[in-house]
């Protein structure tokens, strides 16, 4: 692959990378936000409000170690573009207007986080090697 080439592919995946880090955290902080409006518009129980909130936690949790075997198996990048795929996927299914769905959603949403919690930072060490710290911090900053 020619230089140019390869330049602007970089570029694609630092790209990728920064949009990727933007869909990491609103999908499980949002829940907060809009829990009165989520509760009284599938009228949760109190156990359901509870189960919401902790859910995220505990399977990012239990994501997160399933993540190294992810990649040995899939690699880091085809990991992350599926784990985006699952992303999507479960913010779609908890638009709709059901308890199910939105419990649904959420389980995809926060298996896909975890999952791509322990790919990223392998892909950035591979393939920013020479500029390891610079493109960690902005992938740090952007997900925070």
């Amino acid at each position: 692959m020619d230089e140019p080439a390869s330049r602007r592919r970089t570029w694609w995946l630092l790209a990728a990378l920064v949009v990727v880090a933007l869909n990491l955290r609103a999908p499980i902080s949002a829940v907060a936000a809009l829990l009165t409006p989520i509760e009284s518009g599938l009228g949760l129980s109190s156990f359901s409000k509870t189960l919401l909130t902790v859910l995220p936690t505990v399977c990012l949790a239990l994501f997160a170690f399933s993540g190294p075997a992810l990649v040995r198996r899939l690699g880091e990048e085809r990991l992350v573009a599926a784990c985006v795929i699952v992303l999507l996927a479960g913010d779609l299914v908890r638009m709709v207007h059901s308890t199910a769905a939105l419990f649904l959603g959420t389980l995809l949403v926060v298996a896909a986080i975890g999952a791509i919690n322990g790919a990223v930072p392998g892909l950035i060490k591979r393939k920013f090697s020479s500029r390891l710290a610079p493109v960690m911090t902005l992938y740090t900053i952007v997900l925070t």
